[in-house]
C-alpha cells in the first residue's frame, strides 16, 4: 500500500500517471489542482486524510509543490513517525526552496527525478539524500497520447499559438506569496508577448491563452478587452490536445514547455520586458526577447 500526497499541478501530473500505470493499492491524499488532475487520469476516486493514509501505507510518495505547505507537512509527519517518504521532483528549478517552510527544511528519505539533467542538479544540491533516476510516467503517457492527438491537427497556412501561463509567485518567510508582490508577473509577460507578437510572423490565426490550473478562471479577462477577437481561452481541452492543435507554444518556466518539445512544436520562452532567461535545460527553446531585439519590419 502506497500513500500518495499531492497538491500542485506539476507533481500531481507525475503522481497520477504513476498510480494509473502501476495499478497498486494507494491511499490518495489530495488537495488543490491535484484533485482535478487525478480525476482526469483515474476517473472517480476516494481520498483520505493524511493520518489515515499513514496508518495503513508502507511508504509515501509526494509531489514537491511550492504553492502551499501541503506536501511539506506530509514530509514532516513522515519524518516524525519514521515512515519512508519519497519525493518525485517535477521540474528543474527551485529545488531547495521546495523543501523549506517557516525557515525549516524537511527532506524526504529519497528523491526521484525523471531525466539526467535533473539527476545532476539534485545530486549536487542534496548530497546527503539518495537521488534516483526513474522514468517519468507522465512523460511516457504524453508521448503515447501525442501519437494519436497530433494526427487530428490539420496544417494551415495560418499558424496557431498556445500561450501557457505559469502561476508565478515568490517565497517569503512563512510561505509563498502571490505574483502581485513578486519582482515580475505573468500578466506582464503575457502583455509583452501580445504587444510584440508580430516578431513571430504575420500569419497568426489566433492565440489560445491557457491559464495555469491553480489560477482563477477570470484572471486574464483583460486580454480579450485589450486585444480582441483573435484571442481565445482554453475550452476544457487537455494540455495534450491543445499543444497538438498548435503550431507554436509560448511560456516561461512551465513544465508544459518541455511537453511541447516532445510534440516537436516550436517552443518560445517569453521572459517579459526584462528578458528573464528560460530556466528549463533545453537548447531548442527560442528566446522571445532576442526575436524582439532583432526584428526588422518588412
Amino acid at each position: 500500500m502506497i500513500g500518495v500526497v499531492a497538491h500542485d499541478a506539476g507533481g500531481a501530473e507525475i503522481l497520477a500517471s504513476y498510480v494509473a500505470r502501476r495499478k497498486e493499492l494507494c491511499k490518495l491524499v489530495l488537495a488543490g489542482p491535484a484533485k482535478r488532475i487525478f480525476e482526469q487520469r483515474l476517473g472517480r476516486y476516494r481520498t483520505v486524510q493524511l493520518d489515515e493514509a499513514l496508518l495503513s501505507c508502507e511508504w509515501v510518495l509526494c509531489g514537491s509543490g511550492w504553492q502551499t505547505d501541503f506536501e511539506w507537512q506530509a514530509m514532516k509527519k513522515c519524518r516524525d513517525i519514521g515512515k519512508h517518504c519519497v519525493v518525485f521532483l517535477d521540474h528543474w528549478v527551485n529545488y531547495r526552496s521546495r523543501f523549506i517552510r517557516y525557515g525549516e527544511e524537511q527532506l524526504p528519505d529519497e528523491i526521484w527525478v525523471g531525466d539526467e539533467h535533473a539527476l545532476g542538479l539534485a545530486r549536487e544540491i542534496f548530497d546527503q539524500t539518495p537521488v534516483a533516476l526513474v522514468e517519468n510516467p507522465y512523460f511516457a503517457d504524453i508521448r503515447e497520447q501525442f501519437n494519436s492527438a497530433s494526427e487530428a491537427h490539420q496544417k494551415n497556412e495560418e499558424c496557431t499559438v498556445l500561450y501557457l501561463c505559469e502561476n508565478i509567485g515568490t517565497y517569503q518567510e512563512g510561505g509563498w506569496v502571490a505574483e502581485a508582490v513578486a519582482s515580475f508577473t505573468q500578466t506582464e509577460f503575457l502583455r509583452y508577448f501580445l504587444d510584440n507578437i508580430k516578431v513571430v510572423g504575420n500569419s497568426i490565426r489566433y492565440v489560445t491563452v491557457r491559464p495555469h490550473p491553480s489560477e482563477p478562471a477570470d484572471k486574464y479577462n483583460w486580454v480579450l478587452e485589450r486585444y480582441g477577437s483573435w484571442i481565445r481561452f482554453s475550452g476544457g481541452k487537455s494540455l495534450i490536445e491543445e499543444i497538438a492543435a498548435s503550431d507554436i507554444v509560448v511560456g516561461h518556466a512551465t513544465m508544459a514547455m518541455a511537453v511541447a518539445l516532445m510534440a516537436n512544436k516550436i517552443v518560445i520562452n517569453c521572459g517579459g520586458p526584462g528578458g528573464a532567461p528560460c530556466p528549463l535545460p533545453f537548447n531548442d527553446i527560442v528566446d522571445f526577447s532576442s526575436l524582439v531585439r532583432s526584428y526588422q519590419p518588412k
